[in-house]
């Protein structure tokens, strides 16, 4: 943004000196383009001249870190006497928010089965290079301060879900945001898998094969006569039919 700042500069002969400074404000990334304006009761050619941070033109291209204050000198002259005048510029800091690079996963609305997992992974930065400070939330709730944070679904997760990541640079804040559409796994038909009937002579050993009830957050137990392991060792006295239940 081009911004011009105009001042008179009054060209006379004082017996006196008088310490008169003029403060400018402006914020980083500003074009700054001094136009002073002098006044020579003669009417003489006038001539300008500028001093640091201020090119020759008495202009300035201000970028991001060039935040503070600084002193210069503006100075008029005729060719036979010459006027100065002190300027204070003041470049404000620019809040501009932190950039979020987002490495994965691209897709804002994702939808997996109960047991899987995503990996969030992300980067920050800002045009101070200053620190970029990670949140992430998961249904509104702070869960990571990482640059990364893995989802896992269990089998109590079906339903919607949001990710929110939050990037700050403690002057200002971005955020992104994940929908997490989690598919509900019928774990009865599990139960299938189950033998209905099992035959065999006396003195075998009957083992009774089932799924992996714990991977799907099942507990599971045996009732008599299969041992807890879901095994029972027939003799010779163990004819007959028996219902038991996992």
């Amino acid at each position: 943004m081009k911004r011009l700042a105009l001042f008179v500069l009054i060209l006379v002969i004082l017996s006196f000196a008088v310490d008169s400074t003029k403060t400018l404000k402006f914020n980083e990334t500003d074009f700054i383009k001094l136009r002073p304006v002098a006044y020579d009761p003669d009417n003489q050619s006038l001539t300008y001249f500028f001093k640091y941070p201020l090119s020759s033109e008495g202009t300035w291209q201000t970028k991001y870190g060039d935040a503070g204050m600084y002193n210069t000198t503006v100075t008029v002259s005729n060719g036979r006497l010459t006027k100065a005048e002190n300027i204070s510029i003041i470049i404000l800091r620019k809040f501009d928010p932190p950039v979020i690079e987002i490495y994965s996963p691209e897709a804002k609305n994702i939808t997996v089965n109960e047991s899987s997992s995503l990996y969030f992974n992300a980067a920050g930065r800002n045009l101070h290079n200053d620190n970029i400070f990670f949140n992430w939330y998961l249904d509104g709730k702070l869960i990571s301060n990482d640059s990364s944070y893995t989802y896992h679904a269990d089998y109590y997760s079906a339903g919607k879900h949001t990710v929110k990541l939050l990037a700050n640079d403690q002057f200002a804040s971005s955020s992104e945001i994940w929908v997490i559409n989690v598919i509900k796994f019928d774990r009865a038909i599990l139960l299938d898998q189950l033998p209905k009937t099992i035959t065999v002579n006396e003195s075998q050993l009957i083992e009774v094969s089932i799924p992996d009830f714990k991977q799907y957050g099942l507990n599971y137990s045996f009732s008599y006569p299969l041992d807890v392991n879901g095994k029972w060792q027939t003799d010779y006295n163990s004819s007959g039919k028996y219902v038991t239940n996992s």
